[in-house]
This record gives C-alpha cells, sequence and structure tokens, in this order.
C-alpha cells in the first residue's frame, strides 16, 4: 500500500468511526506541482487526501483557526509533528483534543528543487503521533547551522547591508505570519494600536522592525519547516533570521524546538541559578 493509499484509509476509518469530526491534510492543486490543503469532513471526502513533495504548507497552523467540532485529525510529518507538540506545551492545543497521523517525509519541493530547510532537516520523522501511514525514513547528519556560522563571520555592515536588501522587497502582506503555525496571537504586534509600537507602511525602518520583533518572537518557538520564506511573494530569505535564533537558543539553553513535550520551553521558565551577567552593567 502506498503512502496515499494508507492515509486515505486510516482518514476514512476515523471518519466512519466519528473519531474525529474533521482530517486536516492536502488534496491536488489546481496548479501544477502545487497541492492545497484539504480538510476531509466525511469518508468520500477523505479519498481526495494526499501527501507528496508538492504539500509545501505547515498544517498546523490550521489547529488554532478551524472550527472545532470534536477532535482533529492532522497529516504531520517530522516540523509539523514538532509545531503541534509546541502548540500543546504552549497551551493552545489539548493533546487528546487531535489525533496524529505521523508521516514520514523526504522534505518538499520549491521551483522544482529540494526546499533549503528540507536540505538541513534532522527531523524527517515525526516525534509525536497515533499512528503512522509508512515505515520511518533515515535521518540524515548534517551541520544545520553552516550558513549562520558564515554570516557571523562577515562584518556587522555587510551583515545589516544583506537584511536591508531582503527585507526592502518586503511588501507587508504579512503571508509569513499567516503561515507560521507560532504565530497565533489574537492581535498580532503589529496590528496593535495601544500602544501602537511602529508604522504599518513600507518604510524600511518599519519594515525592518517587524521582522527583527518577529524573529526575536520566534526564539525557542520555530521548527525551520520553512513555510514562512515558501509563501513569501517576494522571496525575501525569512530563515536567516529564525536559524540565527534557533542556534542563539541551542547555544544558551540546550533547546531544540518541538522534540520533548515534557521539557520545559526556554524563555516560559527560569531558575535562581539562571545567569544574569547581561542585567549587570559593564
Amino acid at each position: 500500500m502506498n503512502i496515499n493509499n494508507s492515509i486515505q484509509e486510516k482518514a476514512k476509518e476515523l471518519l466512519a468511526k466519528n473519531s474525529v469530526g474533521v482530517v486536516v491534510g492536502f488534496s491536488k492543486g489546481t496548479i501544477n506541482n502545487k497541492s492545497t490543503p484539504f480538510f476531509a469532513r466525511t469518508p468520500v471526502e477523505a479519498e481526495k487526501l494526499i501527501c507528496d513533495s508538492n504539500c509545501t504548507q505547515n498544517l498546523a497552523t490550521y489547529l488554532h483557526t478551524i472550527e472545532r467540532k470534536g477532535k482533529i485529525g492532522i497529516l504531520a510529518r517530522g516540523c509539523e509533528a514538532r509545531s503541534v507538540l509546541t502548540l500543546i506545551k504552549e497551551k493552545q492545543l489539548n493533546r487528546e483534543d487531535v489525533y496524529i497521523i505521523g508521516i514520514p517525509c523526504q522534505g518538499v519541493a520549491e521551483n522544482g528543487e529540494l526546499h533549503s530547510s528540507c536540505k538541513i532537516c534532522t527531523s524527517k520523522n515525526p516525534v509525536i503521533y497515533d499512528d503512522l501511514a509508512s515505515e520511518k525514513v533515515e535521518d540524515q547528519e548534517v551541520d544545520r547551522f553552516e550558513e549562520v556560522n558564515l554570516f557571523e563571520g562577515q562584518s556587522s555592515d555587510e551583515r545589516w547591508s544583506f537584511f536591508e536588501n531582503e527585507v526592502s522587497k518586503c511588501i507587508r502582506c504579512y503571508a509569513c505570519r499567516n503561515a507560521c503555525p507560532s504565530c497565533y496571537c489574537p492581535s498580532c504586534f503589529v496590528d496593535q494600536s495601544q500602544p501602537s509600537w511602529f508604522g504599518k507602511t513600507n518604510n524600511l525602518s518599519d519594515t525592518s522592525v517587524f521582522h527583527i520583533v518577529r524573529a526575536l518572537h520566534m526564539a525557542g518557538r520555530c521548527v525551520d519547516c520553512g513555510a514562512c520564506s515558501r509563501s513569501c511573494p517576494m522571496g525575501v530569505n525569512l530563515r536567516k533570521l529564525t536559524l540565527k535564533m534557533e542556534k542563539e537558543v541551542l547555544e544558551r539553553f540546550n533547546y531544540t524546538t518541538g522534540m520533548n513535550l515534557e521539557e520545559a520551553a526556554p524563555l516560559a521558565s527560569f531558575s535562581a541559578e539562571d545567569n544574569e551577567d547581561y542585567m549587570r552593567e559593564e
């Protein structure tokens, strides 16, 4: 049985037994080489479910927007499962309210090539699931931060020049925010008016602040699924900042996002032994 048949059979079983009210997955899109998110609510609709390299969104983002009627089923690859785990840890979702159909992943494609986030993925298999759609695949061992290390080796002027060039492309459509499972705040900081943190213009200073603050919000919460960069219509390299945040969290707290449900998130916990040198004046 191929993986699509396995997904469909499991989804049909869950829906037929009313074990879930909906299965969040993908179906064939209307554009070549583009699959689309799909919500199967009946066994017949479950026959449309697929998962392949053209399924580029992170489905976990729908878990905090979809209307809930009973338990939610979801197809979850490695990064999606980590996102689901993070939502559970951050009290946005109860574990018992979701049925996870785990899918070992070989990566997603962008413009016919393996996406940059998939090239350095070390979590191809879901870390949390109720059922697996296929046998696990072999994880790769790569240096996830090679690009960040090279970037850190540049001068501050060179790094800032790169950042300015990238964010100058931004049209403030917020596709990156909307595609991210960890951007679930009912009122985003960029939309607040009391206080108003900065303008919603395409001015470089406003755009820069948006991306810097958003990257900081992703510290300890980003699983590097790449959904933000794939959704960007202007091709802004958003992963440079989020990968930097991932490296900082790993080095400072020895923490990798979405790997352990019991492990406390580094920015949501504290101890009396925490290093407070950053608070002291030189």
